[in-house]
């Protein structure tokens, strides 16, 4: 992502997966759903809090896994 404004923004960005997530850069808050922890049910989230001044450019990144079965 990348700021074109002039000003510096503050941004919430909420990612929802479909599988249990394992890793997130800068600071990414991770959190599973308890109430899906079977492993073709797994879900989760990853929550970043992130400050971009003007002109600056951000990449985030993230891990998970998810089950799939073979038939």
């Amino acid at each position: 992502m990348r700021n074109h404004d002039k000003v510096p923004v503050k941004l919430s960005i909420d990612l929802k997966l479909s599988g249990k997530p394992l890793k997130a850069s800068d600071e990414g808050e991770i959190s599973l759903d308890t109430d899906n922890l079977k492993l073709l049910e797994r879900k989760g989230s990853i929550q970043w809090m992130v400050e971009m001044k003007p002109g600056e450019e951000k990449e985030l990144e993230y891990g998970y896994e998810r089950y799939v079965p073979s038939y």
